[in-house]
């Protein structure tokens, strides 16, 4: 011991290295960014530095903010070997609240036990954790219990200040009310507010945002209008949330007239629209073919502002707020919309029949797409094309962008070649469908039963004199591999084989 100690004198040094360390990784902690605290963590080591706690409750911190678990039950497991450290209160919470987030409640508990035999008693903050461990899960009554179990402690002493039991109240009858919208049970949703009331519970704008959205996406918009006005009545101000899943409603029923009526609305009462609201009535316009309005809404977006951007990330508060996550979805959202406009041409094109003009467009928000160089195609992207390509009879562009996608480093799925080959048995050229259906087997990509069906459906209408052989072939080949044949793969067998007079099959 008394070696150690002077070892100790000599280095000292090492802790307060640490301590640079430490706070090189505090910041990238709270942004989620478990590469970046890792990058600085194999630095330390580098260095010869000792992690201290304070290093691993960043460690662990960071993958709680990214939801990383493996990552984070690595470092849990290296702190835990460390003999001559003791995880603390923050180290725990921090593992606790990654534990939560992946709805894994068992561990929540095992954590729970670990500490009090330490003698060291769960904080209010961590009791959250636990009941949102259990509606994560989708465990009503185990959140249920966890909430009664709760107040048992609070009686034992467990400091719980007035302010945490508003936000445990709120926070724990919204997650039940979230998790039955979720569930497609709006009256249970109802029956879970009317108990937060009679509580004398002051329900939060969340707790009707919940509400409006649990009606709205059973298509019940008489109700979820009622929650919207009760909201105002009852003297609170709906949020951008609010207005986003009304809106959301009526974009379910494809009434784009009621969605953009609703916007109008929103933007009168003074709350500025964020990119996901221009995205969903984008994405309405997009779905009824409506080339023009999805085209307007795109061009929306020039007037928001960046800032106006941020949206809140999800129906809760408490979503992260990290800017970094930010970009990252704001991004997201605007690759999803170029999608939606090519997707309207899509739809346009396929109702008029093949309409030049669409796949014109088409081409063309795709050449836009390529010059903003803040998004990039995606395999959306280029479904939507080939599809196109598709339904104006030219297979050869459709297959050309098999090849365009991996320059931009996409490796073509299951659902791309599908779509190719569906534009090879459009133009009837079989021998080139046949061939792309073997390029994509080479590419160890496994056929679904739609690229079967589309295969069979092809030979149908070839009119080949070896059709029914072929047919057999392809039949047979996906029997082999374990893919389910269903009604549509029957019904082009039938057609074969009555088209060839063969009626013992």
């Amino acid at each position: 011991h008394h070696h150690h100690q002077q070892q100790h004198q000599q280095q000292p040094l090492k802790s307060s290295d640490a301590a640079t360390f430490n706070m090189m990784m505090a910041d990238l902690a709270d942004d989620g960014d478990v590469e970046g605290v890792n990058l600085w963590y194999e630095k330390m080591r580098k260095n010869g530095v000792n992690a201290d706690l304070i290093t691993y409750g960043s460690l662990l911190h960071a993958c709680a903010k990214s939801i990383n678990l493996q990552q984070g039950e690595l470092w849990w497991k290296e702190l835990k070997a460390r003999k001559e450290l003791s995880p603390d209160s923050i180290c725990y919470v921090s593992i606790i609240n990654l534990y939560a987030k992946c709805g894994l409640p068992e561990k929540v508990e095992a954590i729970f036990k670990e500490m009090r035999k330490k003698g060291m008693f769960p904080d209010a903050q961590a009791w959250i954790l636990m009941i949102d461990a259990y509606i994560k899960k989708g465990d009503i009554e185990g959140a249920e219990r966890k909430y009664q179990q709760l107040y048992k402690e609070e009686k034992r002493g467990l400091k719980v200040s007035p302010e945490m039991v508003e936000r445990i109240n709120n926070k724990y009858y919204v997650s039940i009310m979230n998790a039955y919208a979720i569930s497609r049970e709006p009256r249970k949703a109802e029956e879970i507010f009317a108990l937060h009331r009679s509580g004398g519970i002051q329900p939060t704008p969340h707790a009707y945002t919940v509400l409006i959205h649990a009606w709205a996406i059973v298509g019940d918009m008489e109700r979820a209008s009622y929650w919207f006005a009760k909201c105002k009545e009852d003297g609170i101000i709906p949020n951008a949330v609010s207005y986003g899943a009304l809106m959301n409603g009526y974009c379910q029923n494809k009434d784009l007239k009621e969605a953009e009526r609703w916007f109008s609305v929103m933007v009168k009462d003074g709350i500025l629209p964020n990119i996901r609201h221009i995205a969903t009535l984008t994405q309405l316009a997009a779905n009824i073919g409506d080339v023009e309005r999805a085209e307007m809404w795109f061009n929306h977006l020039d007037d928001i502002e960046e800032g106006e951007k941020m949206f809140e990330n999800s129906l809760f508060e408490g979503g992260s707020k990290d800017s970094e996550g930010n970009h990252k979805a704001i991004l997201i959202a605007k690759t999803r919309m170029y999608n939606y406009v090519i997707r309207s041409c899509r739809i346009a094109a396929k109702s008029t029949r093949n309409d030049l003009k669409y796949v014109e467009c088409a081409e063309k928000w795709f050449a836009r797409m390529q010059r903003d160089p803040s998004v990039e195609p995606d395999h959306h992207t280029f479904t939507e094309l080939i599809n196109i390509y598709g339904l104006s009879f030219s297979p050869e562009r459709a297959y050309d962008m098999l090849h365009l996608m991996r320059k931009f480093g996409l490796k073509p799925d299951v659902v791309t070649y599908t779509s190719v080959i569906n534009a090879w048995a459009k133009s009837n050229n079989i021998e080139q469908m046949i061939r792309c259906f073997k390029e994509m087997q080479d590419q160890e990509l496994q056929p679904n039963v739609r690229t079967y069906t589309i295969i069979l459906n092809g030979l149908r209408e070839s009119n080949l004199p070896d059709l029914k052989e072929r047919a057999e072939k392809i039949f047979f080949d996906m029997k082999s591999r374990d893919v389910k044949a269903n009604v549509v793969t029957y019904n082009t067998m039938l057609r074969i084989y009555r088209n060839e007079k063969d009626f013992d099959m």
